[in-house]
């Protein structure tokens, strides 16, 4: 292949990434992959033949531990493995031509990236395509079988793997005489992709039992944890598209990603966060347990927080607080009561909604509410 080279080169590149960071291998995210890898190998087959190829490689998992894992990579279901398996075929064939510089399979190859975010019929649950071609190139084709890839789809998700795909047709289509650019409209339409149905969530609003919190939240972190992953690797190609551009355009691109992430549209994510830290935290002031197999998702939201905060997106005000308040006090925040009669008239109010701010931009404004 003409510019296998330059593939090479991007996973070596991403390989050294894992070494730098001194990644401790994650066991879940290692049987993910030996699930994923069981799937594309028996598309056809039942669970149960899916499962006596998946202990090869693990003996100690149960079957129902193993249903688990082919839900985690939205292959548990016989239609979703036949489509998945049909679909990344194709498109591992068109990566090959890509990579001996077919012009047709190149524009195959651009359409396959520009649909990466794409979400099953069934359950509406994000697929994770960039890395199923990964997969499908390591068990499938020789020449891509290699323990610096290997090692990739062992400790990285669909984000860091969707960013390797782009980065790799970006630096062939270059070699090839191409100038391909993402526009910042491109990338935060991906994002409203990625985020549609995020917001199915159970609300945990007047829930006094804190094993039924612990329940829903299960729920919710788990829907966003690849969510968040993918919108991560979005915000990076934002950065990139916007590179070039002028300070005040850039400043627009970012407001109106993360305005995108706060929309009413896709559950007011940024908010959200702060919900579930403040109910996390609660948790833990009454002392109750959280499970286990909570803590690496919770690690994920304070992770999704700290990567807010990088960069310079802060909220404006703090939810829960309370005070009084004149008309010219909250003219410019969202308010919902009754009129005030007069400029002189006080009220009670209480934050529901932070507000967020990018630098000197305001992204949304904070919402009080009348008590």
């Amino acid at each position: 292949m003409k510019y296998f080279n330059i593939y090479n080169k991007v996973i070596e590149t991403e390989f050294a990434k894992i070494k730098e960071k001194n990644l401790t291998l994650d066991e879940k995210k290692k049987n993910e992959w030996y699930a994923m890898k069981v799937a594309m190998e028996l598309p056809g087959g039942s669970k149960l033949e899916q499962y006596e190829a998946f202990k090869e490689y693990n003996k100690s998992y149960s079957f129902d531990k193993f249903e688990s894992l082919l839900r985690a990579v939205n292959l548990n279901t016989p239609g979703k493995c036949r489509y998945i398996a049909g679909n990344v075929k194709r498109a591992a064939k068109d990566f090959k031509g890509f990579l001996d510089g077919e012009n047709q399979s190149t524009i195959y190859m651009k359409r396959y990236i520009d649909n990466l975010v794409e979400r099953d019929i069934e359950e509406k649950r994000m697929y994770f395509k960039a890395k199923y071609l990964f997969v499908y190139l390591y068990v499938f084709e020789k020449e891509f079988k290699s323990e610096h890839l290997l090692a990739i789809l062992e400790n990285f998700l669909e984000g860091f793997c969707s960013k390797m795909l782009s980065t790799i047709f970006v630096d062939v289509s270059k070699s090839m005489g191409f100038q391909y650019k993402k526009s910042t409209k491109e990338v935060i339409e991906k994002t409203r992709k990625a985020l549609e149905f995020t917001n199915q969530n159970e609300d945990t609003e007047g829930i006094e039992d804190h094993v039924k919190q612990i329940e829903t939240l299960k729920f919710q972190l788990e829907n966003y944890k690849n969510t968040l992953d993918m919108v991560q690797s979005l915000f990076d190609e934002l950065k990139e598209s916007v590179e070039i551009s002028a300070i005040d355009a850039r400043n627009m691109a970012v407001s109106e990603f993360f305005s995108a992430l706060n929309s009413k549209e896709f559950g007011n994510l940024l908010d959200s966060m702060l919900v579930v830290e403040d109910v996390l935290t609660n948790l833990r002031k009454n002392r109750t347990k959280v499970p286990s197999e909570l803590v690496p998702l919770t690690i994920i939201f304070k992770q999704f927080i700290r990567f807010i905060n990088s960069y310079g997106i802060e909220p404006i005000d703090k939810v829960n607080r309370t005070f009084q308040a004149t008309y010219e006090e909250v003219a410019l925040m969202n308010y919902q009561g009754e009129p005030f009669i007069d400029d002189y008239d006080v009220k009670k109010v209480k934050v529901t909604q932070p507000g967020w701010k990018y630098q000197d931009v305001v992204i949304s404004l904070p919402t009080v509410t009348e008590l």
